[in-house]
């Protein structure tokens, strides 16, 4: 297929681009001017600069490579709660999917819109309602979630109003190399390597430990984007979660076990977030009956991989 991706250049990006790599399809990037694609990508991805906040770059970049696919994953992923204005995320996150959108409506009709949504969307449910389906009711507690719902209600009007095809991945967190170590999981396996290599001292720096999260590896997330993408598909929203809930505190620990070493746990106040939802667990249920999805890769081979990997600043 021919395949247009936005933030190919980040975390689940160029797990995305690895995978469509691997299937076989013809890729274009729409990527800041500033944005480093993955050395193995560069001669191999058709690459257009520019930004998704302006409709002219989307436009440019759908109108001259005509996608049969586009997954559109650009966007601000993570801030602390007031180290972004509203208005910057509400520009990226909702904007910039209502140009992506637009683009399509004018140049490519026929193309299928995949979007990465969050399961963030869902906000605290009472613990009965877990494992989430995607018929629970939206309940955003960030802004970061309500952008995210307000972008999906986008699409659906684009379906309505003109027929866009498209569909939306209702994503559980996801981790793996080459993710920021503004992220839990990815802080933890940063430290532990330099602990590991004699670069800091023996000791963890964490925030809260105790919500629960239901994990799955970028690879099998990745995998889950091309499958929507490239088939029909009968529902609007698709979870992709591996169905099982961890505390931060259980997964620390397995990753201490991993890198076999001695440390201290600090709590830091500068990464406590006080607004985290207790407790985030999905089914895959419906990709897994439509489409055949299952997450394959086991938490511990994520972990060993995090561990001895590298990671994107």
């Amino acid at each position: 297929m021919r395949a247009l991706v936005t933030g190919a250049a980040g975390f689940a990006g160029s797990h995305l681009v690895d995978h469509l790599l691997a299937e076989g399809d013809e890729i274009g990037a729409l990527v800041l001017p500033s944005d480093k694609l993955l050395p193995e990508h560069r001669d191999r991805v058709r690459r257009f600069d520019g930004d998704i906040v302006r409709l002219e770059d989307a436009e440019a970049a759908i109108g001259e490579f005509q996608p049969e696919v586009v997954y559109h994953l650009a966007g601000i992923a993570f801030v602390p709660l007031g180290a972004t204005p509203p208005a910057v995320m509400l520009n990226v996150n909702l904007n910039g999917t209502l140009n992506m959108l637009e683009a399509l409506r004018r140049h490519a009709t026929e193309a299928k819109f995949v979007f990465a949504g969050s399961a963030e969307v869902y906000g605290a449910k009472p613990e009965t309602a877990y494992p989430l389906s995607e018929t629970a009711t939206p309940s955003p507690t960030s802004l970061y979630a309500h952008a995210k719902l307000f972008a999906e209600q986008s699409i659906a009007w684009y379906g309505r109003e003109f027929g866009v095809r498209s569909v939306t991945l209702r994503l559980f967190n996801h981790i793996g190399p080459r993710q920021s170590r503004q992220f839990a999981i990815a802080s933890f396996a940063e430290q532990l390597r330099e602990i590991r290599a004699g670069r800091r001292e023996a000791v963890l720096h964490v925030g809260n430990l105790e919500a629960r999260r239901d994990f799955t590896d970028v690879r099998d997330v990745a995998r889950a984007y091309r499958l929507v993408g490239s088939r029909e598909t009968r529902h609007p929203f698709y979870h992709v979660a591996s169905g099982n809930a961890l505390t931060i505190h259980e997964v620390l620990n397995r990753m201490i076990s991993l890198a076999d070493i001695d440390v201290e746990i600090r709590r830091d106040p500068d990464r406590l977030r006080p607004s985290d939802v207790p407790l985030y667990l999905g089914s895959f249920e419906r990709i897994q009956s439509e489409l055949g999805w299952a997450p394959e890769i086991p938490l511990e081979r994520t972990l060993r991989d995090l561990l001895g990997g590298q990671q994107d600043s």
